[in-house]
C-alpha cells in the first residue's frame, strides 16, 4: 500500500493546466453566441472551441482567448522549439 501511495505522489496532476493562467473565468450568459460574438467584435477574442448543446441551438461551452493572450503563447512556444530564441 505505501508504494502505491508513493507512486501516485509522483504522478501528481498540475493544478493549472499548460497554456492556463491561475484564474479562468467562467460566465454563464442567456444567449451565448451573441456574447461570443460581442467578445469577438469587442475584446479581439478568438475562439478555440464550441460545444453546442443538446437542442442544437444553445452554446453549452466555449473557450475563448485574447489577442494578447495568443501572443504570450506563441512567444511561450517558441522559447521551447530547439533553434529559437526569444
Amino acid at each position: 500500500m505505501a508504494k502505491r501511495a508513493k507512486a501516485s505522489a509522483k504522478k501528481r496532476v498540475k493544478p493549472i493546466p499548460a497554456g492556463y493562467r491561475s484564474v479562468t473565468p467562467y460566465l454563464t450568459v442567456r444567449d451565448g453566441a451573441r456574447a461570443i460574438d460581442f467578445y469577438k467584435d469587442a475584446l479581439g477574442a478568438v475562439e478555440k472551441v464550441r460545444m453546442i448543446g443538446p437542442d442544437g441551438r444553445s452554446v453549452m461551452h466555449t473557450e475563448n482567448v485574447s489577442p494578447k493572450e495568443l501572443g504570450r503563447r506563441a512567444q511561450a512556444a517558441m522559447a521551447q522549439m530547439p533553434g529559437t530564441s526569444s
